[in-house]
């Protein structure tokens, strides 16, 4: 994986990891090693925005990119549940699949902060298939076709 700093039209690799296997640590945990190793003269000036697949949205990693008053948007199976918090119709154990209007303030088992569910539809193999994105930041700001 690759962090890379991205100013107006440049994109530059900034630092990386290398993901060796089952017994090392995992993708994730690898994610939080790249955002403690950034510097407080780039976090301080510029915003922080951390952008994974599936791989990158366990409750642990969410947190400490919330923490760090950065910015996630990353991929979340269509299995996550949703916790009492939200209001009827969207309570208690239902999945996030079942979420019928995008931008949604929802909140996830195991997170104590609402994200804003959305989804896009990829072409594999010739179907159409559902995935799922969170954002930790507002709503307000995020294309909502």
């Amino acid at each position: 994986m690759v962090m890379y700093l991205v100013l107006g039209n440049w994109r530059i690799p900034w630092i990386f990891r290398i993901y060796r296997g089952k017994g090392t640590p995992s993708p994730s945990q690898l994610a939080q090693k790249l955002l403690n190793n950034l510097q407080k003269k780039i976090t301080a000036f510029f915003q922080v925005y951390v952008l994974g697949d599936t791989g990158f949205g366990p409750i642990k990693l969410i947190e400490k990119i919330r923490e760090s008053f950065h910015h996630a948007i990353v991929g979340i199976s269509k299995t996550r549940t949703l916790t009492v918090r939200v209001a009827w119709p969207f309570g208690h154990g239902r999945k996030v699949s079942e979420i019928k209007t995008r931008g949604q303030q929802v909140y996830l088992k195991g997170l104590d902060f609402p994200v804003f569910l959305s989804w896009v539809w990829l072409k594999r193999d010739g179907k159409k298939v559902q995935r799922f994105v969170i954002s930790t930041s507002g709503g307000d700001n995020k294309a909502q076709t």
